[in-house]
């Protein structure tokens, strides 16, 4: 029996909480999965996207998707604050090297 869609729609933002912290190791192919499961609820969900996209961006992969995810959040939700947050730091981070500095 799949998750039900909250769990699944949770499964990524509980990631991100686990990112922070410094004793826990989270290996690439575990987090792509979390996330893959997190948009199979809801493709389209900002937080989701958002949280996929710090992800990304502070694990130093894909930058190709992280444009992807930004012009993506940017035809959905342009004016939420947090869709404009994610948007001003992808250009930082763009500017700046990519590999010299990491989002907040």
């Amino acid at each position: 029996m799949p998750l039900e869609e909250r769990y699944r729609r949770q499964l990524p933002l509980s990631l991100m909480s686990l990112m922070g912290n410094p004793k826990v190791k989270i290996e690439p192919a575990a987090a792509d999965n979390l996330f893959n499961v997190g948009m199979s609820a809801d493709p389209n969900n900002p937080a989701l996207l958002i949280a996929r996209g710090l992800y990304l961006m502070n694990a130093g992969r894909n930058p190709g998707e992280i444009g992807e995810i930004a012009y993506k959040l940017a035809q959905i939700a342009p004016h939420q604050r947090q869709v404009q947050r994610f948007l001003f730091v992808y250009e930082g981070w763009k500017r700046c090297g990519r590999e010299h500095c990491s989002p907040p």
